[in-house]
């Protein structure tokens, strides 16, 4: 090719387009406000996945915690058979201090493994458990109380309100009274 003359290959067109320079101009704010969220979002699932690591390592710790309670116990029992059945029920350690003398007693009558949610010697007043129709009839009876109270209460708010809602309306708008320039002077 001579020196002067190129090819129109080589020419570089440019357009001038107003919509991509408006976009481009205004979109600053758009593409903060992005960055923005995504650092939000991404803080989102850092928060729910540590919530989501504790509750599993307090399920672990938890489970740990169950599988040594149910060792000693299996222990505890096979010592049980081992040992003559002794009926007492507690074991009394002292200890003498300089000041006091200490007694501790430790109770190891428990029965879990019974239908009673109630620990102990102490079956408290199984007569009203022992009959369910008679625990349903008195739980349908409160509750009906609760519901009749409630609506009462319902009631009476209604009626405060209607009559608030009309000494409303029947009082008219006043509008304030212009204040006087200067009425604080005396003369």
């Amino acid at each position: 090719m001579a020196k002067g003359k190129k090819s129109f290959k080589e020419k570089k067109i440019i357009i001038f387009d107003e919509d991509l320079r408006k976009d481009y101009l205004l979109g600053f704010r758009k593409r903060k406000n992005q960055r923005r969220q995504k650092a939000m979002d991404d803080l989102k699932k850092k928060e729910k996945e540590k919530i989501r690591e504790l509750k599993k390592k307090k399920r672990e710790e938890f489970m740990e915690h169950l599988r040594k309670q149910r060792q000693e116990l299996d222990a505890l029992e096979s010592e049980e058979e081992d040992e003559p059945e002794d009926h007492s029920t507690s074991v009394d350690t002292t200890y003498d201090h300089p000041e006091q003398v200490v007694t501790v007693t430790t109770v190891c009558d428990l029965d879990l493994e019974e239908d009673s949610t109630i620990i102990g010697h102490n079956k408290g007043n199984q007569e009203i458990d022992s009959n369910p129709d008679m625990n349903r009839v008195n739980k349908e009876e409160t509750k009906t109380k609760v519901f009749e109270k409630k609506i009462k209460k319902y009631n009476k708010n209604q009626n405060t309100q209607r009559k608030r809602s009309k000494d409303n309306n029947s009082s008219k708008f006043h509008p304030k009274k212009k204040r006087k320039k200067n009425a604080h002077i005396v003369k």
